[in-house]
């Protein structure tokens, strides 16, 4: 999934969800960072609970958040 795609799926979501996803991810443990770094980078968390956490969020299996490295 490339940055346009991710940020078209941040957008439906956050228009679903009426507030900034930010606030939504900070009321299911998510960090801000952990949010930020999937929508710029596609970099997913880690730990397995974030990334449901985070794919539930976005509306999304949680099979499509990659865990990829960090750019350089």
């Amino acid at each position: 999934m490339d940055t346009a795609e991710r940020e078209q799926l941040f957008h439906e979501a956050q228009s679903r969800h009426g507030v900034p996803l930010y606030v939504v991810a900070r009321q299911q443990g998510l960090s801000p960072a952990t949010v930020y770094l999937w929508r710029r980078f596609g970099i997913a968390p880690k730990r397995h609970a974030s990334r449901e956490k985070l794919a539930a969020l976005l509306g999304l299996p949680t099979s499509e958040l990659e865990v990829q490295n960090a750019p350089e």
